[in-house]
């Protein structure tokens, strides 16, 4: 599992979060549960974007190379939490209409919405056939 390092300051208001090398990912929390739960959030919504215009991680300060006061906590990285941010686009794919009877029966005997089934035989798919 992939970690940032956070760094949590406790101001007389809130338990205030930020991550140091990733400009602009801050957040905050009344309790230092809450704020650690807000860091765990705002760091999916963060790398999301960022790796959707960089295509890649940035890079991690380690305890060594963060200046700033205040505890440094590792915050994971939780992919699920970042699809929540994905951004999505609609397209439309034509399937002959018996073949989507049986994509319906499908989808429906295991809970799963059209665009979910399709996402995940995709990726199936290119796992292997790379």
């Amino acid at each position: 599992m992939k970690f940032y390092n956070a760094v949590i300051t406790k101001t007389d208001e809130a338990y205030e979060v930020d991550f140091p090398g990733l400009d602009g990912c801050l957040t905050f929390g009344s309790t230092w549960e809450i704020a650690v739960e807000m860091a765990t959030d705002v760091l999916a919504g963060w790398l999301t974007m960022e790796l959707e215009e960089k295509g890649k991680y940035p890079k991690m300060l380690t305890r060594v190379e963060i200046k700033e006061k205040g505890e440094v906590v590792p915050i994971p990285v939780l992919s699920e939490l970042m699809q929540k941010y994905e951004t999505t686009k609609r397209f439309n794919v034509i399937f002959p209409v018996p073949f989507l009877k049986k994509v319906d029966t499908y989808r429906g005997e295991h809970s799963l919405k059209r665009s979910q089934l399709l996402k995940v035989a995709v990726s199936e798919y290119m796992k292997i056939h790379p």
